[in-house]
């Protein structure tokens, strides 16, 4: 959950687009002098600096930045959906979640990212298949909740695997 908080909260997109050379120290630092995190917090984030500056690295995270340069095209961090779901006997039930972040990419599509921090063995493709397993479902209700609050299609659902430093698509 920590890991997962601090992806919400570190300005990637910024430091790209101030073209910096993040000390990672630092950026834990301020965080904690914001309130986002604690002293004890950013110590135990430390360790996962090597998986920030690979996500900083990333050609999503590269992407995000370029979104932000356009007016309304994100990205978007941490936004909140409800949706009515059709179930059984002609009722509705209604879906809940959190998105972690979705963009407008320059095609005017929108792309969505969920970070995960779970710990997959094996190979890339067997990662895929358990990610795809566990989470399409999820990323399928992301994709419809943008695509009824905004009316974009969502061209690609990808997972960013915190821990590997790789993106899935899904």
């Amino acid at each position: 959950t920590l890991v997962h908080s601090a992806w919400q909260y570190i300005d990637f997109t910024g430091m790209i687009r101030r073209n910096e050379t993040p000390d990672w120290k630092n950026v834990l630092e301020l965080l904690c002098g914001h309130g986002m995190i604690s002293k004890d917090q950013a110590e135990l984030l430390l360790p996962f600096a090597g998986n920030m500056q690979t996500f900083y690295e990333s050609g999503i995270a590269k992407k995000m930045a370029e979104a932000e340069t356009r007016s309304e095209n994100g990205p978007y961090r941490e936004i909140p959906f409800a949706l009515a779901w059709p179930s059984e006997n002609e009722e509705f039930s209604l879906v809940q979640g959190m998105i972690d972040c979705w963009f407008v990419d320059t095609d005017g599509q929108a792309v969505l990212v969920d970070y995960k921090t779970d710990r997959l063995s094996g190979s890339l493709e067997e990662k895929e298949a358990e990610l795809k397993r566990r989470y399409q479902v999820q990323l399928d209700m992301y994709a419809k909740a943008i695509t009824a609050a905004t009316g974009k299609t969502v061209k690609e659902k990808i997972i960013w695997l915190i821990r590997d430093g790789v993106a899935v698509n899904l």
